[in-house]
């Protein structure tokens, strides 16, 4: 039920593109503020976010750059996100609140810059009520992870090559200033350290413009003096501090037991769940490859490109447990180029053009119909569902329902969090007790208040008092321990000396991404004593030991002197 929605628009030479309707641009408005709304809405932090945080808080309060104290471990894949919270939590003293916020920010702004520029009202809201039926876009709008972010990078590369396209008459067409290239640098050096696999999206997009500019040495250079300047310097950095380049992420997901069958067939799971639970992003991402083969700008096809690649990636590497993450910046790039594609819905369904009233009815049809069939399907979107409570088990499939999960009854969203901090009826925080893996229950206010109260550390750093090991459901429960509590990640994604021995994935946790190590005889009082040669095997002692001399406090005393 493809109707019109936009008038094909061909612009002469030099001509600026045409004024869109105030009821165009009021429709662009409405997306906008419901795609915010939506966003507050459902607002959530998720226990993966509550890594990063546990992080900035060891780093704004004097112990180290690591998740654990005393050691120097990369164990974030978004590090200008991770910079953003760690400077805004330290500037304001607020540490969820604030990133909640940032996102929605993000969002609102990065919707508003691709729905803005549509010249169709019944386009914009057929594409804008799909991406707000998107349950992989409205849940990560916020979720303390790094989407949002990438709506708003996107958002703003997108815009500066459409306003390039907008400026014909000169071959090629004229970059929008002369600091065009050095914006557009910046701005792709910032997707790539917002998550350097977002460089699959960014890469057929830079090939194209590269190709439209090859007769500018000038502005290809500053394009990407620009680009590698950033990166540079943060793999500098991240070298000094951390003694690697790439986070330990990279390592644990990829020293791993399996074949690359299994993997894929991982992977693949991981879009059928993520797309089958989720009916408007399917529909959005497979109009968009089909727009982008059959009547596609050059633009338009390289984004498409662009996300297959990285969902293939996606299948390759083995998915992810967090159902939908991966697909919402997909989808979010997806839409912002139906909506701004300069081809004619109705032509594309052989329709003759419609008057106003019919075009208008028909996208607010096919919107309704969408989400009807979310509910037929008993897949309904988050945006009207709001879910509290898993709509699966993760040991049904390798995928779960974070959201619900973290968001629901137990943790609570943003209006909860509200409330709770305006009544003041923030229960007190559980004295922790050496509780194991994922047994500790805390609402977002508490998590507040416990980000609040995090100590400064002592002019001498210490050694841990307490050493637990486990995989999965390690943000909350190391942020309820303090920072004297080492944590072992048995999924080693925070554990350098563990991910240098080969995961493998077991029965009992089940998720993509999780792959458990053994914990070497020794290792818990090698961390306790300071001493790595407590670690029986002495080969992984002398391991520990030349891993300890990069990552570790070089001022820590040992206990075992």
């Amino acid at each position: 039920m493809i109707v019109d929605v936009a008038a094909a628009t061909a612009l002469a030479p030099g001509e600026a593109p045409a004024t869109p309707a105030r009821s165009t641009r009021i429709a662009g408005y409405v997306v906008t503020v419901l795609a915010v709304l939506a966003g507050f809405r459902l607002a959530w932090v998720s226990d993966d976010a509550l890594i990063t945080l546990r992080t900035a808080l060891n780093a704004a309060h004097g112990w180290g750059w690591g998740f654990n104290a005393t050691e120097a471990v990369q164990g974030y894949t978004h590090p200008l996100w991770f910079l953003i919270w760690l400077g805004l939590g330290s500037l304001f003293g607020n540490w969820l609140l604030v990133i909640m916020v940032v996102g929605l920010t993000c969002t609102g702004i990065a919707v508003g810059l691709v729905f803005r520029r549509g010249t169709s009202g019944p386009r914009i809201v057929l594409v804008g009520g799909l991406l707000l039926l998107s349950t992989a876009f409205v849940e990560y709008a916020t979720s303390g992870l790094e989407n949002p972010l990438g709506y708003l990078l996107f958002a703003l590369i997108l815009t500066l090559l459409w306003r390039q396209d907008d400026r014909v008459g000169t071959n090629p067409p004229d970059t929008v200033g002369a600091l065009g290239p050095i914006a557009l640098g910046l701005l792709a050096a910032a997707a790539f350290l917002t998550r350097m696999d977002y460089s699959l999206l960014l890469a057929p997009m830079a090939l194209l413009w590269a190709w439209q500019h090859r007769s500018r040495p000038r502005d290809l250079t500053m394009a990407a003096v620009a680009a590698m300047v950033p990166v540079a310097a943060w793999f500098a950095w991240a070298y000094a501090t951390y003694g690697y380049v790439l986070p330990a992420t990279y390592e644990a997901k990829t020293n791993i037991v399996g074949t690359p069958a299994e993997h894929v067939a991982a992977g693949l799971t991981y879009l059928k769940v993520s797309l089958t639970t989720d009916p408007a992003t399917a529909l959005l991402l497979a109009v968009g490859v089909v727009v982008a083969i059959g009547w596609g700008t050059a633009l338009l096809r390289a984004v498409m490109l662009g996300i297959l690649a990285y969902l293939a990636y996606v299948v390759w590497i083995g998915g992810d447990f967090m159902v939908g993450r991966f697909l919402a910046v997909p989808v979010f790039l997806t839409s912002a180029m139906l909506v701004n594609v300069p081809v004619s819905f109705a032509r594309l369904a052989r329709l003759p053009h419609l008057p106003a009233a019919p075009r208008w009815a028909g996208a607010v049809g096919g919107v309704v119909a969408v989400a009807a069939t979310g509910y037929f399907l008993g897949q309904p979107s988050s945006t009207l569902a709001a879910p509290v409570e898993p709509r699966w088990s993760h040991r049904e499939v390798s995928v779960t329902d974070e959201r619900a999960l973290w968001g629901g009854q137990v943790r609570g969203n943003l209006t909860r969090y509200l409330q709770d901090r305006s009544t003041g009826g923030v229960p007190a925080v559980p004295e922790f007790t050496g509780l194991s893996f994922q047994t500790v229950v805390m609402s977002l206010a508490q998590i507040e208040r416990t980000a609040s109260d995090w100590p400064d550390a002592p002019a001498t750093p210490e050694l841990p008092t307490d050493v637990t090991a486990g995989c999965g459901g390690l943000g909350v429960v190391a942020l309820a321990s303090g920072p004297t509590h080492h944590w072992i990640d048995q999924c080693a994604l925070v554990d350098r000396f563990l991910a240098t021995q080969p995961g493998r994935k077991v029965p009992i946790v089940g998720q993509a991404g999780h792959y458990v190590r053994e914990v070497p005889p020794g290792y818990p009082q090698a961390l306790l004593t300071g001493d790595p040669q407590q670690v029986k095997d002495p080969e992984l002692a002398a391991q520990l030991t030349g891993i300890w001399e990069r990552i570790r406090s070089q001022t820590a005393v040992s206990r075992a002197d």
